[in-house]
């Protein structure tokens, strides 16, 4: 029971956007949207698909990494509110590094809704 359980919530290979090319084109075509502290591209797609750029102007590496999990945890806990598929990039802002938890899921929360409002 807890295999299955584990299986649904963790994210699969073709739902991880790890391609430099895919990457790069969606930060030069595809749309943005942007939130307190993050910027949210996206273009449309087959499957959805995700990813999290954090620069090395945000903290540590310790904090980077730290925000990348957190952020990664909260698209799982949310991917079920994106209405329609897409490639999802989010850009992580160099003042991101003061935010707690609540905050970030905050930020993420408003962009996801903005985008279903984008709709194409």
């Amino acid at each position: 029971m807890t295999n299955n359980v584990l299986k649904i919530n963790t994210l699969k290979r073709r739902e991880r956007l790890k391609s430099s090319v895919r990457i790069k084109a969606i930060l030069q075509n595809g749309r943005r949207l942007k939130g307190k502290c993050l910027s949210l591209y996206f273009a449309p797609a087959e499957n959805t698909a995700f990813a999290v750029l954090v620069t090395k102007k945000v903290g540590s590496a310790v904090q980077r990494n730290k925000t990348k999990r957190w952020i990664r945890e909260i698209y799982r806990q949310e991917r079920q509110n994106i209405l329609f598929p897409c490639e999802l990039l989010l850009l992580v802002d160099k003042h991101c590094s003061t935010l707690n938890f609540n905050e970030l899921k905050t930020d993420i929360i408003y962009l996801l809704s903005k985008l279903n409002k984008k709709n194409p």
